[in-house]
């Protein structure tokens, strides 16, 4: 497992010192640990804990959220699940009701995904609430004979029928072992009615 965390390191170091020495708030990171259990007698269902910290130039805490979400899988191709995040920003605690649904199939070796996600948020402190749709495509291949799978992905953000964001991911899952994968990114964040972002992931996923 050093190993693999040691090649990640290497691939994103070189970022950092980008990031601290570039001007504004663009560039950033954004780290995330998930944990996965599916239950022995009936592993179509499951319940995760997820939790993600963003920060921008590596300095400013600017959110984390942690999701609690429950899932099912009526067939090997479909995966719902139904989450429910709290999460700060700005100082301010916003809960948000998290309902999604994921659709997989294979061309040749190349795996797609796509998934939509419905988002309802509200923030007591400050009376608001909001609704969002995301809906995000993505294509993985497993290289032979390695622990590595890169991926390519887009997603779309919609608010009343008018995008605002647009996320395009490139990166890849390295599997430590059965129970263990780790995940690093680079993310190109735009938004419709600001600058864009770069930002560098990493992250883990642990099955138990």
């Amino acid at each position: 497992m050093k190993k693999y965390l040691s090649l990640l390191l290497i691939i994103i170091f070189p970022f950092h010192p980008f990031a601290i020495h570039c001007s504004g708030n663009n560039v950033g990171g954004w780290e995330y640990i998930n944990i996965i259990h599916y239950f022995r007698h009936n592993p179509r269902w499951f319940i995760a804990d997820y939790f993600e910290h963003h920060n921008i130039q590596y300095r400013q805490f600017d959110c984390c959220f942690n999701r609690c979400a429950i899932g099912y899988s009526p067939t090997s191709w479909l995966k719902m699940a139904v989450g429910y995040d709290i999460m700060r920003s700005n100082h301010n605690w916003t809960n948000r009701l998290v309902p999604e649904a994921t659709g997989s199939f294979a061309i040749n070796k190349v795996r797609i995904a796509i998934r939509e996600r419905y988002q309802y948020a509200w923030c007591p402190a400050m009376s608001q609430d909001s609704h969002e749709l995301r809906s995000r495509i993505k294509a993985q291949y497993h290289i032979p004979q390695t622990h590595f799978t890169p991926y390519l992905a887009t997603e779309l953000f919609t608010t009343d029928a008018r995008w605002t964001k647009l996320r395009y991911y490139a990166g890849a899952n390295c599997q430590v072992n059965q129970h263990v994968d780790i995940e690093c990114y680079y993310l190109y964040h735009v938004f419709r009615n600001s600058d864009s972002k770069h930002i560098v992931g990493l992250g883990i996923n642990i099955r138990i």
